[in-house]
């Protein structure tokens, strides 16, 4: 997993940046593969209570997510935007596992001379014939 941190109008300080690693420790249980994690952390409209933002893409080699929080604290933001994220991956993860339970399909082959000159190392046995 490679994570990115970029931060705008706002100093990068090593507990921010740490925290941030952190959170994404926490998503690795949901991600598989080579995974890009990129985080982007400003303050938006000085006088606006809620004025930190925190934004987290994840790409991966099939899917792509996308979570932002504001908050008037930027700690309190990065746990909004992994909350966010977590109902996310987790949703996905279910439907993957759903789907890989359902897909439980008996091959059929209609044209055994046909199935057999594209797999050529089978053996006839490992076809079963539909008349």
């Amino acid at each position: 997993m490679k994570v990115t941190i970029s931060f705008k109008h706002l100093e990068h300080t090593p507990a921010i940046d740490e925290k941030i690693r952190e959170k994404s420790a926490h998503l690795e249980k949901y991600l598989e593969g080579d995974v890009q994690v990129k985080w982007t952390c400003s303050i938006e409209e000085p006088g606006h209570p809620s004025n930190h933002v925190a934004e987290i893409q994840i790409h991966g080699p099939k899917y792509n997510f996308h979570a932002t929080a504001c908050s008037e604290n930027l700690y309190k933001c990065l746990d909004l935007v992994v909350e966010k994220m977590e109902k996310q991956l987790g949703k996905h993860k279910e439907k993957w596992k759903n789907r890989m339970h359902e897909a439980k399909h008996e091959v059929i082959i209609h044209d055994p001379e046909e199935a057999w000159n594209s797999c050529p190392d089978a053996t006839w046995g490992d076809f079963k014939k539909v008349i």
